[in-house]
């Protein structure tokens, strides 16, 4: 394997939310030989504790989006961008292309280099009626090339070394549909999609999953 494969970059907006779950997934990975390197945006920087981010990932490997300085480490040379936490504010600004601090920068820039980008939303995790609004903003994302994936998904995607992907899950509370269009913009290396419990898969897309040699997971 290419080692800048192992090379992770993870990036944590600012939300109200505890990130012990999200510590836990990466610490997995760390002591599953990856290298992951973490920016947090400067409110996400004031909200969670970097000393307990450090202790895991490592001193050097922890930085605030107003600390980078040079950015020419983190331009190229890594496998995967995750943004662990992707707080509406990140989410707007990579729709809107306003790539004005280094946690934003990178994801537009990793997409245009069709590299792989996974967005955490914690709106995926909870299934209330206010998650409508959120229905847009998340077509968009994916329209952007983002994966969207939930929190105790980020460790399974990590260590499959691009093999797997995560289809999102309805957030109307409707049954998933998986459609051909979603087969065909998967990343090449993917050959395995984790779909939702219950989704559907109409046959085009079970013909493009044929033909692209994608299996279907339930």
């Amino acid at each position: 394997m290419n080692q800048d494969q192992k090379k992770i970059l993870v990036i944590f907006g600012a939300t109200q939310v505890d990130i012990s779950q999200s510590l836990d997934q990466i610490r997995a990975c760390i002591e599953g030989g990856y290298d992951v390197f973490v920016i947090l945006s400067d409110v996400a920087g004031k909200i969670f504790q970097i000393d307990e981010i450090r202790d895991i990932c490592g001193t050097d490997r922890v930085i605030i989006d107003s600390d980078l300085v040079d950015l020419n480490f983190f331009i190229d040379g890594f496998g995967l961008t995750v943004i662990a936490l992707l707080s509406q504010t990140i989410s707007s600004k990579l729709i809107l292309g306003i790539a004005d601090t280094p946690s934003v920068f990178l994801p537009l820039q990793a997409l245009a280099r069709g590299d792989r980008v996974v967005g955490v939303s914690t709106q995926l995790e909870e299934k209330t009626s206010r998650l409508i609004k959120f229905r847009s903003v998340h077509h968009q994302l994916l329209d952007l090339g983002i994966e969207l994936v939930r929190t105790d998904q980020i460790a399974d995607l990590i260590m499959s070394d691009g093999s797997r992907a995560f289809f999102t899950e309805s957030l109307n509370n409707k049954k998933t549909v998986i459609t051909a269009s979603s087969i065909e913009r998967l990343p090449l290396t993917v050959s395995e999609l984790v779909c939702p419990v219950n989704s559907l898969v109409t046959p085009l897309a079970k013909e493009v999953a044929a033909r692209k040699k994608v299996n279907l997971i339930d």
